[in-house]
């Protein structure tokens, strides 16, 4: 039993086509901002119609355009937890639970009311109304409501966005416990990948009403397999590559080979190395760049570097091109890495006006120098002392670790199963 969604629909920008299929497990649907992964789930819960395609959940057709059927939200029973929860203002904490519970016998909206406030810690708050609650004891009310009507699929839209922090990481453990113990498919957006790793058992990553990667959330870490899945799991360092040999690829905009950890796939395009997967090293060797600190910014446990790559002397010359690079998949135009590094000479401190470099640093994305021709470089603050930590302006040497160089081919999208 589970659920097969195999969906198209025509938006305004895109056109919607969802494909893939899950057990009784928590999948999230991982994207951006308008990928269309609330658009797909409302298609499930009958609150938008697709323009073709099926839907089928636990052996029960949702929607088939070619036969014709289009359930109505209600026949589904399906359960989406919204944004901003959805409670009616004029009923209690009791009667919100109930709502949903339309032709059941007294009984059993008693027995399951009663329930669903002693799971959720909400019995003393079943006489209050809505307005009357926090944010986290409203989300516990929509949760009860829908959990109470016993749906076959439960799906949540960005649940946390409204919450602080505080608040969120207290909610996650509930919801957590929550998906363990729910019989059934659990669908979860997000655009967060720490919260999707937290919380699913898989993962489908959704770039422009497609479903670029659906996997274990640990290989999508681990082994991401597109630029999408790059850019979602938090993947900092992003750029253009060509194959140059069954273990290795060459940079265009860094006139540079690296080996890899793993063979290159056909028709490789792109790779990225995660921002404290960065090694310092010694000086020039095997998947060595030189680099520049052009930024740093604190935070609680760690500091992030900005640095831009430099030329590395004569010895090296390759790594000066003089054409530019292939454009990444996705990602914003880069220019040629002399521009971006200056090209100063092995050894050299960075010139220029302070004025054009903060202009700079302060806008990386007007620049073009985000991805192909700068690196984010992530260092732990707590096991590091002080003076062992570059400043701006000064010169190093950092190793890509071939192990956790990801390359990847976008090609077609396969359908998700």
């Amino acid at each position: 039993m589970g659920i097969v969604v195999d969906i198209r629909k025509r938006l305004e920008s895109f056109d919607l086509r969802v494909s893939f299929e899950a057990g009784d497990e928590t999948v999230a649907l991982l994207g951006e901002s308008g990928c269309g992964k609330s658009m797909t789930l409302r298609c499930i819960a009958g609150i938008e119609t697709p323009d073709a395609g099926r839907i089928v959940v636990n052996g029960v057709t949702y929607f088939d355009a070619e036969r014709g059927i289009d359930l109505s939200p209600q026949k589904r029973k399906t359960a989406l937890l919204f944004q901003s929860y959805e409670l009616f203002p004029h009923m209690t904490v009791a009667d919100n639970i109930a709502a949903g519970l339309v032709g059941e016998s007294a009984e059993v909206r008693r027995a399951r009311v009663g329930r669903e406030l002693e799971r959720f810690g909400l019995a003393e708050l079943s006489g209050r109304y809505p307005l009357q609650l926090s944010g986290g004891q409203q989300q516990r009310v929509a949760l009860a409501r829908m959990l109470a009507a016993e749906p076959p699929v439960l799906m949540l839209d960005e649940p946390f966005s409204a919450l602080d922090a505080h608040l969120k990481a207290g909610l996650e453990q509930s919801l957590s416990v929550l998906f363990r113990e729910f019989s059934g498919t659990v669908l979860y957006v997000s655009h967060d990948i720490d919260e999707a790793v937290r919380l699913s058992d898989r993962i489908a990553v959704v770039e422009r009403g497609r479903v670029r990667d659906f996997c274990p959330a640990a290989q999508l870490i681990d082994r991401p397999r597109s630029v999408a899945a790059l850019k979602l799991s938090g993947c900092k360092n992003i750029f253009a590559v060509e194959p140059a040999g069954s273990f290795q690829v060459r940079i265009p905009a860094w006139g540079i080979e690296l080996n890899c950890g793993d063979e290159v796939p056909e028709g490789a395009n792109a790779a990225g190395v995660r921002a404290f997967r960065l090694e310092r090293a010694d000086g020039p060797g095997s998947n060595a760049v030189r680099v520049r600190v052009a930024h740093a910014i604190d935070a609680r446990f760690d500091r992030t570097y900005l640095l831009d790559l430099v030329a590395n002397g004569p010895d090296a010359a390759d790594a000066s091109p003089t054409g530019d690079a292939a454009p990444v998949p996705g990602a914003t135009p880069t220019v040629n890495a002399n521009q971006a590094a200056g090209a100063v000479p092995a050894g050299a401190r960075a010139t220029g006006s302070e004025d054009q470099r903060s202009s700079e640093e302060a806008s990386p994305a007007r620049s073009g120098a985000w991805r192909e021709n700068r690196l984010v470089w992530r260092v732990s603050t707590l096991s590091s002392d002080e003076e062992d930590l570059p400043q701006v302006g000064d010169e190093l040497w950092l190793r890509i670790p071939p192990e956790h160089l990801y390359v990847v081919a976008e090609g077609p999208v396969a359908p998700a199963r």
